[in-house]
């Protein structure tokens, strides 16, 4: 018999600490006690490192949830496990080389020689000095390889100086490194696919490489993921080579089952650190036995959109390929058709929820422990432990005065001005206070016994609640509390009446309710497979009042599609509020200071084991109690099929006639989609029934029972026992799921009341606004201005232009025509040639305005699909049009999907924005995301870790591919995705489901977790010694001193090399200590200069740098600090001393030039992720005119968020700013025309660098110009704008954008959209000149590119609407970008438009002085 052998994992257990190992096929698992020790105390370490940076186990979040376990116990995916990646990163762009380079057949490398001393050792100084013998120069083709440019590169040493240059060691291979930089140049890739090299070729005029060796390829490389194999059956088990593995990177990964905890040798370990507490569950049962995820954790990536998106695949045949004849789309056929090949898996005893037809309802039970919601956020507690604190800039949804920003303190007051500024209001309340009984007890809020001494209840006990309202910050003394519901898909209610609000109950401890609300026309049946449930938690003051002090929120089907029947019990996220669009947001599980007491004492009494008993978990977290309807078996999620349906008797659809009349009662047609845009608001019940009322008197959109009835009801009711099929088995993608559209167009243009925003309706029959209207202002070529309105306005959605009312007679009979085409939708109908006229203007529409769909526009896009389904953007427009509590609409669109143009992947992106919550389109959006390269998946990083949050669950598609896609490449795609969701680890409802991908990412990455430890570590350290200096409050001549203590005590505790996060090529091997020092700005940041750790031998400077110059520097040394634009003093009474001034700086600025330093800002109290996004969005509108051949020498510098409001920026070399070239000239160097001119033509004394210098700065000036126009750039003064010596104009510092100029005393210091000077137009040869000509140009065909890419931009934006940056907080906000796209003009009107904002920006005076009054103040 042949033996068959199988692989097995060797794998660390991160909960119990044991070594075991993993049969890869069946997840066998097999403990390992006779493991080497060197391997045990490696892997130990790395868990000990893990659990220090996440504090999983110790921190302020439970991690104790049956989804964390099932998902960190899931079957190891194939397609996580990949080799090692090599330690020498090669960073390569594989997306294709611009047209604007394709003149370009070579660069220009200057090859380095200075570890190869004895080629040149016995020649002269003179020589050495005049020939430079350390460097050879060769031109490399852009095709060539770089291994044959190493070859070029030795030939030409040997025709040099005669001598074949072979490696020190054998067993060492030649190899080019970038200079300064942990980068390097080896392998077969063409020279065009470096990313160092497309860099050089944007007007830079060589580019330094060092000729160096590395080891050749270790085997140790291909040992990891450690493998080992066993033959099947064969016991027992051979021992394993501990000796193979001891130098090969240990590999995480938690047991399918919990393991006995490793404790014999922990004490030795060399960390000297106690094991973790292992957390155990008792009563709180977390099945372990089903792993949820092991039939489709292979297919997750891989599942084809060709296939049925609805139909699961059966439990044993998952991942078999199922041979059908052709597609079969009706459910009989399919059905036969399965049976016949014996394919058909129905599962016994389980009901459907597409074939239940029962009306959907939720029962209010109430709450329990309210008090300890309370408490998890009482004000004496430390800031960082209170629930509420999601770092330093607290969030909008964050319901308490005093925690929000400047935009939620002003919504607030005027949420509460009519009951703060009316004085009768005020004297009502005091009245009607009296009224409450007085105990005459004097409490102390901050040490009393909250729970023993204050009892609640109605108006009994005011003195103890106004105790309580004190300590908790309430905004009054709260007196009655009601439960406010919504039903979400994504971040869109699932129709325009589903949210209700509970009757209100006096305030107390534990309110009863006990109502049950139904959402008037939705039945089970419809209910989508991602629809949840929101709740937020109202109190009521005695005088009207309101504030949410608290929410909640649960998914209606579980992972398995289950229906979450019976009792549910949410934990309450204390004072929050509901954000539609933070899908991740589940229960509230922070864990607060006094339950990690009581776990200390359970860890003493329980030899490091903790029991968290239900009772614990019970008193920590106050909980709401609802019940869902239960019936007497399982019933899972399935997609209704009409036709199924009707032959099974049953109602021909789930959407009845009356289901539409109900909302065309309820809301007017051509004011639905503006209703629905306010979803994501918290309503008030009063201020919902009034605006139903004024419509239909007669009706009620919610039903409410106080005497609720048994929801268990028998099978025979609801389902056809012996008809019935499996109908989810037909129409599920796959057990996973991942809801999340977005949502944050609904605050545009509302007025803000007591939750949030909302809207305000008036009276609904005198509403204006018609569909004729609307389509008549299409036609005209322009779109709705949704966001001018006023405050006295009832209604929000307008036209951009006011008809007469003689336009609206003569339009109302087309209208109501065209209400009789479509009564109840009838979508399958043949468009008219008017529809399609009208489906021009539709398909216009950018994203700020598509939301704005009226149901006849949706009934168009409907009509209209199979006419546009191949413009590939079109089907973002598509999928806004479905209803999604259709199910027929729901499978047309998982139709139309296969059938559409596939997507770009940019396209594809805002796909996994909120507002598209789908499975299958979420599925399909990842799929086609996944083309891009890695260089250019990280360039949308940031927008793919926001997307995160829209995903339903942990385990998903997005996920899961980010992490693949990391770990394939660690040192581009993997070092960007570790920081961005390390940054975000402050903000609590992201926290869980950031911190666990981290912590797969640092399981499965082998020898780059260490890479990644140091650069925490070197953050870690930075941000200590930059606390320090704000908190001791050191005198400004002290810091540099001070700065310089701490690091030499800072500098033996680093790693050796050291990197940082900016930027993993950054290797440093010591620091510049005279070069670092405390920055004059607000927040005091750290300029640091390091030497580069392939520079620290070099004798360079010495072979080329002058004699006269070395003498002065030695002179100099220790005389001449660093001087930077911020810091030195320009403004001197004699010429002489400026004279003498500008001597020491050039001295000093060639030395650090010729040293090549590495310079980074390390920067705290600020938000970073504003500068990255517009960053980012730079090197997009660079890559819209690279791909259309326009080359503008754009020059985005790096920077990256590591910490709340912490973060590095890379300071690029050989770069002033234009206020220290100012300075150059002089006091009045502001108001000179040839500065900057000057300035360039002393760094490019030649006339060919000279004209490459100009070029240069014309065309990165032009591009600048647009990017900073566009993006509304703030606060450019002449500080924050630099230019290279190489002549390549940039701008820094973008803490202001979306148009927030600053103003001073009521000044508007900024006048003009961008900066555009005379000193500029003098470098292009004034305003007549040629060159200038050429600028005009340049800006005008950059700006019609950027054009054509809007509505990506705006999606861009939109899709950050949920990271919280200070001046991106709601789609408003965007507005500014859709104005100055100005998307509804052509490219000729566009073209004359920006020549005129160039004109005004170069005849604004103004500009001139702010620069002078900035360089005054300086200096």
């Amino acid at each position: 018999m042949q033996q068959v052998e199988e692989k097995w994992l060797i794998c660390a257990d991160p909960d119990s600490g044991q070594i075991y190992t993993l049969n890869i096929n069946t997840n066998e698992v097999r403990i390992e006690y006779d493991v080497d020790q060197d391997y045990r105390q490696k892997a130990l370490q790395a868990i000990q490192q893990i659990e220090s940076m996440l504090k999983l186990k110790t921190g302020t979040w439970l991690m104790a949830s049956k989804q964390i376990d099932q998902y960190r116990r899931r079957k190891i995916p194939s397609y996580l496990l990949h080799k090692q990646s090599s330690s020498i990163p090669t960073y390569l762009c594989q997306s294709t080389l611009s047209q604007a380079f394709v003149k370009v057949n070579s660069i220009k490398l200057q090859v380095k020689l200075n570890q190869y001393r004895e080629l040149f050792q016995n020649m002269p100084a003179e020589v050495q000095l005049m020939e430079k013998p350390n460097i050879v120069e060769i031109e490399a083709g852009l095709v060539t390889g770089a291994d044959e440019v190493i070859k070029s590169v030795l030939r030409e040493v040997y025709q040099r100086f005669s001598v074949k240059l072979r490696p020190k060691d054998d067993k060492n291979q030649f190899i080019l490194q970038i200079s300064g930089f942990k980068e390097f140049l080896t392998g077969n890739h063409p020279m065009l696919s470096y990313d160092r090299v497309r860099v050089q070729l944007r007007g830079m005029k060589h580019l330094e490489v060092i000729l160096t060796e590395i080891p050749k390829q270790s085997n140790q490389t291909f040992l990891f993921p450690p493998i080992i194999h066993r033959i099947k059956g064969g016991e027992p088990f051979p021992q394993i080579d501990w000796s193979k593995f001891r130098d090969v990177p240990a590999l995480l990964w938690y047991s399918p089952q919990p393991l006995p905890k490793y404790e014999s040798e922990i004490a030795v370990t060399r960390l000297s650190v106690g094991p973790s507490p292992q957390i155990k569950l008792d009563k709180i049962k977390v099945s372990n036995s089903q792993d949820l995820f092991t039939n489709h954790y292979d297919r997750i990536k891989r599942i084809s959109i060709d296939e049925n998106p609805i139909r699961p695949p059966s439990q044993d045949n998952y991942g078999q390929k199922q041979k059908t004849s052709g597609q079969i789309y009706d459910l009989i056929s399919m059905r036969n058709e399965l049976q016949k090949l014996n394919m058909l898996k129905i599962e016994q005893n389980v009901l459907y929820s597409g074939e239940c037809d029962w009306p959907f309802s939720v029962k209010i039970c109430s709450i329990e422990n309210l008090l300890q919601t309370l408490e998890q956020d009482n004000k004496f507690e430390k800031q960082h432990q209170r629930a509420t604190y999601n770092g330093l800039i607290p969030p909008l949804y964050i319901t308490k005065k005093n925690a929000g920003t400047k935009v939620e303190e002003e919504q607030h007051k005027q949420s509460n001005k009519k009951n703060d500024e009316s004085d009768i209001n005020t004297k009502r309340q005091q009245v009607h206070l009296k009224l409450h009984k007085r105990t005459g007890r004097v409490l102390d809020p901050k040490n009393i016994d909250i729970k023993r001494y204050i009892p609640f209840g109605g108006q009994d006990n005011l003195d103890e609640l106004a105790t309580l309202q004190e300590r908790y910050d309430l905004d009054f003394l709260p007196y009655l509390i009601s439960v406010q519901v919504s039903l979400f898909h994504g971040c869109k209610l699932l129709t325009p009446w589903c949210q209700a609000e509970t009757k209100k109950q006096p305030f107390s401890q534990c309110p009863k309710f006990y109502q049950t609300i139904t959402f008037q026309g939705i039945k089970i049946s419809q209910l989508p497979q991602e629809a949840r449930l929101c709740f937020n938690i109202i109190a009521h003051s005695a005088t009207g009042q309101q504030q949410i002090i608290g929410c909640t929120t649960m998914y209606i089907f579980y992972e398995e599609r289950k229906f979450r029947s019976s009792i549910n019990q949410l934990n309450i996220w204390p004072f929050y509020k509901i954000d539609p669009r933070l899908l991740c947001m589940g229960q509230y599980w922070g864990w607060v200071k006094q339950q990690n007491q009581q776990l200390i004492v359970s860890q003493q009494n329980n030899k490091n084991q903790i029991y968290i008993s239900s009772q614990l978990v019970n008193k920590s977290y106050g909980r709401l109690l609802i019940q869902l309807d239960q019936f007497n078996q399982t019933m899972k999620w399935s997609l209704r099929d009409e036709k199924q349906m009707e032959e099974l008797g049953f109602s021909k659809s789930a959407r009845s006639q009356r289901y539409y009349e109900m909302r065309n009662k309820f809301i007017p047609n051509s004011d639905y989609s503006n209703y629905q845009q306010s979803q994501s608001s918290a309503l008030t019940q009063d201020q919902f029934n009034s605006a139903y009322q004024n419509t239909n008197k007669n009706s009620a959109y919610q039903q409410i029972n106080s005497n609720s009835q048994s929801n268990s009801f028998s099978n025979s009711q609801l389902f056809l026992k012996k008809q019935r099929t499996g109908m989810a088995s037909f129409y599920n993608v796959h057990q996973r799921q991942h809801t999340n559209p977005y949502e944050q167009y609904m605050q545009v243009g509302y007025s803000s009341q007591d939750q949030g925003t909302i809207l305000r309706f008036g009276d609904m029959q005198d509403r204006q606004t018609h569909f004729a209207q609307s389509m008549m202002h299409m036609n005209q070529g322009s779109s709705f201005n949704v966001h001018d309105q006023s405050s006295t306005q009832l209604s929000t959605f307008k036209l951009s232009h006011q008809f007469s009312q003689q336009s609206i007679q003569q339009n109302q009979s087309y209208q109501e025509n065209y209400n009789q085409v479509f009564p109840y939708k009838n979508w399958s109908t043949t468009p008219r040639t008017e529809d399609l006229a009208i489906l021009q203007a539709l398909l216009k529409y950018n994203p700020l305005n598509r939301p704005y769909y009226t149901d006849q526009h949706k009934y168009i896009l409907m009509i209209c699909r199979n006419h546009y389904k191949t413009l590939p953007y079109a089907l973002q427009i598509f999928l806004m049009a479905i209803e999604w509590d259709d199910p027929e609409q729901v499978r047309e669109a998982h139709n139309m999907i296969k059938l559409w143009t596939p997507l770009p992947p940019e396209d594809a992106l805002p796909l996994l924005d909120a507002q598209f919550a789908d499975e299958t389109v979420r599925l399909y959006a990842v799929e086609r995301v996944s083309i891009l390269s890695d260089d250019e998946l990280q360039l949308y990083m940031l927008e793919l870790t926001q997307c995160l949050m829209f995903e339903k669950h942990l385990f998903n598609p997005l996920a899961e591919m980010l992490l693949e896609r990391s770990l394939q490449n660690p040192w581009v795609v993997g070092h960007e995705l570790f920081w961005l969701l390390k940054a975000q680890l402050h903000v609590r409802p992201s926290y869980e489901r950031y911190s666990l991908l981290l912590e797969q990412l640092l399981m499965l990455c082998g020898e780059f977790r260490q890479q990644l430890m140091n650069e925490v570590l070197v953050d870690n350290e930075l941000f200590n010694i930059a606390q320090k200096i704000k908190e001791e409050n050191i005198p400004k001549d002290l810091r540099q001193h001070y700065l310089k203590t701490e690091l030499l005590q800072l500098y033996p505790k680093l790693p050796k090399p050291f990197s940082f996060a900016l930027d993993s090529r950054m290797e440093a091997q010591s620091i510049q200590y005279d070069k670092c020092k405390v920055m004059d700005s607000k927040k005091m940041p750290l300029w640091l200069a390091v030497i580069p750790k392939c520079l620290e031998n070099d004798d360079e400077l010495q072979l080329q740098q002058p004699i006269n110059i070395k003498q002065q520097e030695e002179n100099l040394n220790g005389n001449i600090s660093v001087i930077i634009p911020q810091d030195e003093n320009l403004h001197n009474n004699t010429k002489q001393q400026q004279d003498q001034k500008e001597q020491k700086e050039q001295i000093e600025e060639e030395e650090q030039n010729k040293q090549h330093l590495l310079k980074i800002i390390f920067k705290t109290g600020d938000d970073i992720r504003q500068d990255m996004l517009t960053l980012q969005l730079i090197k997009i509108m660079d890559k819209i005119w690279l791909d259309d051949g326009l080359d503008f020498r754009m020059k985005p510098y790096k920077t990256i968020s590591t910490q709340d409001n912490v973060g590095m920026i890379e300071v690029v070399s050989n770069s002033l700013t234009i206020e220290k070239i100012h300075g150059q000239g002089g006091l009045m160097g502001a108001f000179q025309q040839k500065t900057i001119w000057n300035h360039l033509k002393k760094k490019n004394s030649e006339p060919q660098s000279f004209e490459t210098a100009t070029d240069n700065f014309l065309r990165s000036c032009a591009g600048y110009c647009v990017a900073t126009y566009v993006l509304g750039i703030g606060d450019r003064h002449s500080g924050n704008i630099m230019i290279t010596d190489t002549g390549h104009l940039f701008h820094i510092d973008f803490g202001h954008f979306l148009g927030n100029f600053k103003q001073k005393f009521g000044i508007k210091r900024e006048r003009t959209k961008f900066v555009l000077t005379e000193e500029m137009a003098f470098v292009m040869g004034g305003r007549d000149g040629d060159l200038f000509k050429k600028f005009q140009q340049d800006c005008t065909n950059a700006y019609n590119l950027v054009r054509k890419h809007g509505h990506f931009l705006i999606n861009i934006f939109l899709m950050n609407l949920s990271a919280g940056m200070p001046e991106l907080q709601q789609a408003s906000n965007v507005k500014y970008i859709e104005d100055q796209l100005a998307l509804n003009i052509s490219d000729q009107e566009a073209t004359a438009k920006f020549k005129q904002e160039i004109i005004i920006s170069l005849n604004d005076t103004w500009r001139q002085i702010d620069n002078w009054f900035h360089y005054i103040r300086r200096n």
